[in-house]
């Protein structure tokens, strides 16, 4: 393989990479946010607001809770197929600076997506090395 072609296709892998991995900080950034600075409190589950995927309804629990300032109702990250039952007590981290910024303390883990792409970030990392080291043309050159 020529050394263009090695060039241009190894910094494609790269940009997938760089996407990925950008993708994939932008998804888990309230995570890390309310696993390292979040302060816990108890909230009531008041509703649920229902979306739609895949042709299957999900329900994603509306939570309010008592900020030192304010009651803030705000809509969990993660749903179900089942309405979760209204009036249950459930965990909530929050951010102080930002009370808007919460989730129900269960639900509060890596995203399977995050965890998708920045694996999908290191497989085009290690793409990205064979086409600059060459070892992709490898086969072509010895057939020709």
């Amino acid at each position: 393989m020529n050394i263009e072609p090695r060039i241009l296709d190894g910094s494609l892998w790269l940009l997938a990479a760089i996407a990925s991995g950008g993708i994939g900080f932008f998804v888990s950034r309230l995570y890390f946010k309310l696993r390292f600075k979040g302060l816990l409190t108890e909230g009531v589950i008041i509703g649920c607001e229902q979306k739609s995927a895949d042709f299957m309804p999900y329900y994603f629990p509306k939570v309010q809770f008592q900020a030192p300032d304010k009651i803030i109702i705000f809509t969990a990250t993660a749903g179900s197929n089942k309405p979760a039952p209204i009036g249950c007590r459930v965990k909530v981290l929050y951010l102080a600076s930002n009370p808007i910024e919460a989730d129900i303390k269960s639900t509060c883990r890596i995203p399977f997506m995050a965890m998708f792409m920045f694996l999908w970030m290191i497989a085009s990392i290690g793409m990205a090395l064979i086409y600059y080291t060459g070892y992709a043309g490898l086969t072509t050159i010895q057939n020709q």
